[in-house]
């Protein structure tokens, strides 16, 4: 892809900041077709923009939330892609280019991003053990999940095309809207390539919303719950490919929310053939022979946790496998400690609504690395509908 072939779009709160950002997307080289500037302070910005003003286009409206803004500033766009600029960060030079070129070497990368530097000019690393130069990540829904986002926003550019498919940024999250619009472009299948160089400074300020700590958590966790619900049999796998021996998935939630199809689809990513995976309520225990050893229950039909005896599930749980669990909450002592509790509901609009769980240990990276307190689930008015 050649020049031009990047609009950027600078959503702004009306930071003293906003000229000296817009000044190095400016300098770019090569420069950029459009720079699109998303005013959400509900006041004017032009007065911040100097003489730059008249080499941006200026969107105003009352103040909306940053998912909204970006989301304005990506129906704006008309390049097929598009490169993102917080108006307190600072684009080094190079920056477009690299990851413009990231896209263009890989057709299946839907995202491109570089790495950047923090405060003070500490080198952030954003990427360690991921492929590097403009490489696809292998699997971006998995690492999205288990480490949280590794994707600076301002050192992002996507195709437009698939950022609109995805429904663009969360628009109903304070925090975490990138975070959730990476995790439903990796759950349709996009890959994201790299680009090995710090070409961002990342500057968040005391008044940058990502500042609140336990509210980007809580947005993080909501994020990959609405993902995962929304991804349909790809999540499913994209968990199985995550799992290691020895851990414990337990499904609870009415008939029909789709217990088995998620136990299928986690057996998919252990390399068990989805047809094979069946509900285990009347042989109360399936075994299967994956990549590892894949343990299928179901507790629905049990009279007490005494039947599990005899089919010596306490000994496999934990064990060289992975198990999953259905109708976990009818008998909860029987489920290790270190489980992954997943509880799907049916939504009012249609699909499914994911709740996760998470404990200490081997899941810390995949659900308490989000950064709330090991074992602490969502409350029930937290619980979000996939979209």
């Amino acid at each position: 892809m050649g020049p031009g072939a990047a609009d950027v779009v600078v959503p702004t709160l009306g930071r003293p900041s906003l000229a000296e950002a817009v000044e190095s997307a400016l300098r770019q080289d090569p420069p950029p077709a459009r720079v699109i500037v998303v005013d959400d302070s509900g006041g004017d910005v032009g007065h911040l923009l100097g003489a730059r003003a008249g080499a941006v286009e200026v969107l105003r409206g009352p103040r909306r939330g940053p998912g909204p803004a970006r989301n304005a500033g990506l129906a704006a766009a008309t390049s097929p892609l598009v490169a993102f600029l917080d108006d307190d960060d600072l684009w080094l030079p190079g920056r477009l280019g690299a990851t413009v070129r990231a896209l263009g070497a890989d057709p299946g990368a839907v995202l491109a991003a570089c790495d950047a530097f923090a405060p003070g000019g500490r080198y952030l690393d954003r990427f360690p053990g991921l492929p590097r130069g403009g490489a696809a990540v292998a699997d971006p829904f998995v690492l999205l999940v288990q480490g949280g986002s590794f994707l600076c926003t301002s050192a992002v550019t996507g195709r437009r095309a698939a950022l609109m498919a995805a429904g663009g940024f969360a628009e109903d999250l304070p925090q975490a809207e990138d975070y959730a619009l990476w995790l439903r472009m990796a759950a349709a299948g996009g890959g994201v390539a790299l680009v090995d160089e710090p070409l961002v400074r990342y500057r968040p300020g005391p008044t940058s919303v990502s500042r609140d700590g336990t509210e980007a958590a809580i947005c993080a966790r909501v994020a990959v719950e609405r993902a995962f619900a929304g991804s349909g049999r790809r999540g499913e796998a994209a968990l199985g490919r995550a799992v290691g021996p020895g851990a414990v998935v337990a499904l609870t939630g009415p008939l029909g929310a789709g217990k088995t199809t998620l136990a299928q689809g986690l057996g998919a990513g252990l390399g068990v053939r989805a047809s094979r995976v069946r509900s285990p309520t009347f042989s109360v225990l399936d075994e299967h022979q994956g990549r590892i050893p894949f343990h299928h229950a179901d507790f629905y039909r049990l009279g007490d946790g005494a039947e599990l005896e005899g089919i010596g599930l306490s000994e496999l749980l934990g064990g060289e496998g992975v198990a999953a669990v259905e109708w976990a909450d009818l008998f909860p002592e029987e489920i290790p400690e270190g489980a992954l509790w997943v509880h799907l509901d049916h939504a009012a609009a249609g699909g499914r609504v994911a709740t996760l769980r998470g404990p200490e240990g081997a899941w810390a990276g995949a659900v308490d690395g989000l950064g709330l307190p090991p074992g602490e689930p969502l409350g029930s008015g937290q619980a979000r509908e996939a979209h």
